[in-house]
């Protein structure tokens, strides 16, 4: 069988190499190699698809002189030549009549990889594969394609070895009474790719682009812009194709950052993957050691101390707060804690009148905050600071008001022309004043992502508040959900249903919001124990009945219930992957981790053991609803039974 495939590989190289010859008479003969090459690839490939320049060779200004569609991606041909110094640039630029094309058939302009391909005296050496994009087009989507792009590229056509000098198989008749035009209808299309996303790992399925979403992707922003949207509406997903689009259309490198711990070395990883042409000018960055670098940079020292800033919070506590109504109110102090963090340190506030007066968005109602708390919670962030300035400590605030103060005495152009945040709720005002700092209001300079409802982090402010103008289209807002099945959401919206909310934008609301699905088929199991120990039963029976142990995850509200899922896991044999160590490639291994550090990620299967422990405060259900919606086709339930 294997002698048969390679004498029929031989057949196909010596008719491209004699059909080549026949067609392109005037081509020397290294450069008529490569495109021998290019079609003995398509002519021995299944689904590669072929188009060349119609005045190829004698056209030498251009920079794509063949296109190969095939299920890797879209890849634009420059033939022979040296490359210049400045050719990634051009032929990127080459290129983008092609992107244009595969946009309005409903591909991701990322698809399309530029490529030269050097022309020795007898072409090229071997066989030409074209790998490394991952696009996963279909081989009849392949050819629909290409046939688009005939269409759409006037000066290039289809090239196919010739039945006289290769006998190839006979096409697939059409089925009798179907529309061969229809088959490939765009609803049809669509769906295919929707359903070859669900079919493939999650890693793969973390990268699906719908193609309603395209627009976005290219859009020219005149300015700052937000794409939000409820959970599972593809903002990421957008956020990453985006950045792709803009490094290919800029001199200037694109940063990509967030405020998870873990969630840029998978993004990354998604990233080089769905990009590769375009990895290199993008980066991921962690919020807070971005704005460290910033201050490396410029040489301004600082005395971060988390653990010392702790310390001496819980002194000044002690001195000023614990014995007066704040402590009535939460005698542990850490509501106070957050409300000196995020209402004052993290909006900039530095004086009282302001402070008195402000809007206290993102902190609940549990406690009734009025003027008599307002004074008491000044005096302990004075204290607070007093102790920070006599030790010469600094927290993460300080930090960002560091960070603030250097942009605004010495404003310098930095290295990125167009900057893009995700779950961009997360950071405190001063981090998003930051960044805006860094690429001003300049066109596709700013891009913020993120949904007001997934907010997992006390306090809350409006892009107004801060002087960023979000005007007319350059607010969007997604509203079909690719992940949830109707089951999933409903049970997540339903943990928040009474949970005000509000966006960067001032929009408000709680609970349900209006949301098309694209995915119907879920389950949701809720499961009851007597106790611990049957409740860890329970999860490891649900974990072996996974179809798929590299898309489950083990999702707990704290890190003390991670550590004990892990070892329960562990026992019982179960190979496991610390979210905190996922990179973004598949594991076949069982996630376990916090609801905070699943954020951003999906998974076919999520576990949320103890569901239940913790449904009193606001945030506490926030981030429940994160770890909810982080479920793509089943969700799994458990808690101890109350008279258990």
């Amino acid at each position: 069988m294997s002698r048969d495939r390679d004498r029929g590989q031989v057949r196909v190289w010596r008719a491209a190499c004699a059909y080549a010859e026949e067609k392109w008479p005037e081509a020397d003969a290294g450069r008529r190699g490569v495109l021998a090459n290019l079609l003995g690839l398509v002519g021995s490939m299944r689904g590669h698809q072929l188009l060349v320049d119609k005045e190829w060779p004698t056209r030498r200004d251009s920079l794509v002189d063949a296109v190969v569609v095939a299920p890797p991606g879209v890849f634009t041909i420059a033939v022979g030549g040296t490359p210049a110094p400045d050719d990634t640039e051009s032929m990127s630029a080459a290129a983008r009549p092609v992107e244009t094309a595969i946009a309005a058939f409903g591909t991701s302009p990322t698809a399309v990889t530029p490529l030269r391909l050097a022309a020795g005296a007898d072409g090229l050496a071997g066989i030409v594969r074209m790998v490394g994009v991952g696009s996963r087009l279909t081989p009849p989507l392949c050819k629909h394609l290409a046939q688009h792009l005939t269409e759409e590229l006037k000066d290039y056509e289809l090239c196919v070895l010739p039945d006289r000098l290769l006998a190839r198989p006979a096409e697939q008749p059409t089925p009798e009474g179907v529309d061969g035009a229809a088959l490939f209808a765009a609803d049809e299309v669509r769906d295919a790719a929707l359903e070859a996303a669900l079919a493939a790992p999650m890693e793969t399925w973390m990268t699906y682009l719908d193609r309603s979403q395209l627009p976005l992707v290219r859009r020219n922003w005149g300015g700052p812009a937000r794409i939000s949207g409820p959970a599972g509406t593809g903002k990421t997903v957008v956020g990453l194709h985006r950045a792709a689009y803009l490094a290919r259309r800029t001199n200037g490198r694109v940063l990509y950052v967030t405020f998870a711990n873990n969630l840029p070395r998978v993004q990354e990883t998604f990233f080089a993957k769905m990009s590769p042409y375009t990895a290199g000018k993008v980066d991921f960055r962690r919020f807070y050691p971005f704005v460290l670098d910033l201050l490396r940079a410029r040489e301004i020292p600082h005395g971060l101390d988390k653990g010392r800033a702790k310390t001496l919070f819980s002194l000044a506590w002690g001195r000023t707060g614990r014995n007066t109504k704040l402590g009535k109110h939460d005698p542990s102090g850490w509501y106070w804690s957050d409300e000196v963090e995020y209402v004052i340190k993290g909006r900039g506030i530095t004086d009282f009148a302001r402070y008195r007066g402000v809007s206290r968005r993102g902190r609940g109602n549990r406690i009734q905050v009025r003027a008599e708390e307002r004074e008491l919670v000044w005096r302990l962030y004075e204290e607070y600071q007093r102790r920070l300035a006599d030790e010469g400590v600094h927290d993460f605030h300080d930090i960002l008001a560091l960070a603030m103060r250097a942009l605004r005495n010495e404003p310098e152009p930095g290295p990125y022309a167009s900057l893009i945040v995700d779950e961009a709720q997360d950071l405190p005002q001063l981090g998003i004043e930051i960044l805006h700092a860094l690429v001003g209001d300049g066109p596709n300079g700013l891009l913020l992502i993120g949904d007001g409802q997934q907010n997992i982090y006390p306090g809350g402010f409006r892009l107004g508040d801060i002087g960023i103008d979000i005007r007319g289209d350059r607010g969007q807002v997604l509203r079909t959900n690719y992940r949830n099945a109707p089951q999933i959401l409903q049970a997540a919206l339903g943990v928040v249903s009474d949970v005000p909310f509000e966006d960067l934008d001032g929009t408000s609301g709680r609970g349900s919001r209006d949301v098309e699905l694209a995915c119907q088929n879920g389950q949701v199991t809720v499961r009851k124990a007597t106790d611990a120990a049957e409740l860890d039963a329970l999860v490891i029976d649900a974990v072996r009945a996974a179809d798929d142990l590299s898309g489950t995850a083990v999702l707990c509200p704290t890190g003390a219930s991670v550590t004990h899922y892990r070892g329960v896991l562990q026992a019982a044999g179960l190979p496991v992957c610390p979210l905190d160590e996922y990179v973004g490639n598949p594991v076949k291994a069982v996630k376990v981790g916090t609801y905070v550090k699943a954020k951003g990620l999906d998974f076919k299967h999520v576990l949320l053991p103890g569901h239940n422990e913790s449904m009193d405060d606001d945030l506490a259900r926030s981030r429940l609803f994160v770890a909810m919606t982080r479920a793509r086709d089943t969700l799994w339930l458990g808690e101890v039974s109350r008279g258990g």
